[in-house]
C-alpha cells in the first residue's frame, strides 16, 4: 500500500480551524446523541466495524425488556494491525504493522415501546499506537436511532439513525475533523433452536431469544445515508449491506462472523470524483466467564480477526487492512 498523503496536511488543516475550536467543541457537545455502533475498535472507519452494540440493541425479548434502560460500558480492545490508519487522512499513515489500544467508555439508553424502539448513546474514545504516535487520535461520539419494531418479530425492521463523530488531536487538545451521518435502513433477523426440525417453522425462534447452546441466528442489515463533514472533501453518499451469523457453542461461548460491503461516492474529493467499494469480513470468539460476570454483569472477553479492503478509482486510496486481537467489554445496567 502506498499513499501520497503524510500527516502534515491534516495538522495544517487543524491549525487553520484552530480559531473555531471553541465553537466546534460546543457543537459537538450539543450534538452528542449521534454515533458509534461498533464493537471495540480502532477510531478509523468506525461505520465499517462489526456492529456489536447495534446487535445488542436488537435483543429485545420479553426478559430483556424488563431490564433497566440505561447501560454504562467500557470496551478495551488491543489490536495488531497490518498497517496504521487515520480517519483524518482517510488513508494509511504508515504502511507497516503496529499495535494499538483503543479504550472506549459510553453511556447508552434504549427503550422498547409498544410498536417502536428508541436508543441513544454518547461516548468517548482514544486510540494509541505503540510506535506511530502521529496516528494517535481522540474522539467524542454519539448516536440516536428509531426502529419500528414491537421487540418480538424481527423479520423486517425499518429504522432511522443520526450519528456524530468528532476527532481531536491528543489528548482532546484541539478539534480536528467532524463527521455527521444521516441514515435510513432496515434489518431482518431470525434464529432457530432445534436443527433437527430445519427447515420446518417449528425450529424458528425470535432472534432476541437466541442464547442457549446450539442456537443459531442470522441478521441482515442494509442502509443508505449521507455523511457530512466540516471538511468538504470527506462528504459522501454511502450504501452498505452486512450479514452476521452467530452460533452459541455453550452457555459461556459463542462465535460470530460477518461479511459486509460498503460503497462510497464522493462528489468532490480534493477536486476529484471518488468512488470506493469496501468489502470486509470479521470473525470473533466470545467468552463470558462466570468470574467476570460476577464482577461486572453483562461483560465478556473476545478474540477478533477483521479484514478490510478498499478499492477506489483513485489508486493511492486502495488498500488492504488486517486487524487481530482481544477485547475486554464491561457493561452494567442501572
Amino acid at each position: 500500500m502506498s499513499y501520497s498523503y503524510s500527516i502534515a496536511p491534516a495538522s495544517a488543516a487543524s491549525r487553520a480551524r484552530g480559531s473555531h475550536s471553541a465553537f466546534a467543541f460546543a457543537i459537538a457537545i450539543g450534538c452528542l446523541w449521534n454515533g458509534a455502533t461498533a464493537q471495540a475498535q480502532s477510531l478509523s472507519d468506525r461505520a465499517d466495524r462489526p456492529p456489536l452494540r447495534d446487535a445488542l440493541d436488537t435483543k429485545t425479548s420479553t426478559e430483556k425488556t424488563a431490564d433497566k434502560d440505561i447501560t454504562i460500558g467500557l470496551d478495551i480492545p488491543v489490536r495488531f494491525s497490518s498497517s496504521v490508519t487515520n480517519p483524518n487522512l482517510d488513508a494509511i499513515v504508515e504502511d507497516r504493522p503496529d499495535r494499538h489500544i483503543t479504550p472506549e467508555v459510553y453511556l447508552r439508553w434504549a427503550h422498547q415501546y409498544d410498536w417502536f424502539k428508541v436508543s441513544a448513546e454518547i461516548g468517548a474514545s482514544i486510540d494509541r499506537y505503540f510506535r506511530t504516535s502521529d496516528a494517535n487520535l481522540d474522539s467524542l461520539h454519539g448516536s440516536f436511532k428509531f426502529a419500528k419494531t414491537d421487540g418480538k418479530k424481527e423479520y423486517f425492521v425499518p429504522y432511522f439513525s443520526l450519528s456524530h463523530d468528532m476527532f481531536f488531536l491528543p489528548t482532546f487538545s484541539q478539534p480536528d475533523i467532524t463527521y455527521d451521518d444521516v441514515t435510513v435502513g432496515f434489518y431482518s433477523a431470525l434464529a432457530w433452536r432445534d436443527k433437527t426440525l430445519i427447515p420446518y417453522q417449528d425450529a424458528l425462534i425470535n432472534y432476541s431469544d437466541a442464547s442457549e447452546p446450539g442456537d443459531m441466528s442470522i441478521l441482515f442489515d442494509a442502509r443508505f445515508g449521507r455523511r457530512m463533514s466540516d471538511t468538504a472533501s470527506f462528504q459522501h453518499t454511502f450504501v452498505s449491506g452486512r450479514i452476521t451469523a452467530t452460533y452459541y457453542i455453550s452457555n459461556n461461548w459463542r462465535i460470530e462472523a460477518n461479511s459486509a460491503l460498503r460503497a462510497r461516492w464522493y462528489e468532490n474529493y480534493h477536486g476529484e470524483r471518488r468512488t470506493d467499494w469496501r468489502p470486509s469480513a470479521a470473525i470473533g470468539l466470545i467468552w463470558t466467564p462466570e468470574w467476570l460476570t460476577k464482577l461486572v454483569k453483562r461483560s465478556e472477553l473476545s478474540f477478533n480477526v477483521e479484514y478490510y479492503r478498499n478499492q477506489s478509482n483513485i489508486p493511492d486510496k486502495s488498500y488492504k487492512l488486517w486487524e487481530i486481537g482481544p477485547t475486554l467489554s464491561l457493561r452494567t445496567k442501572f
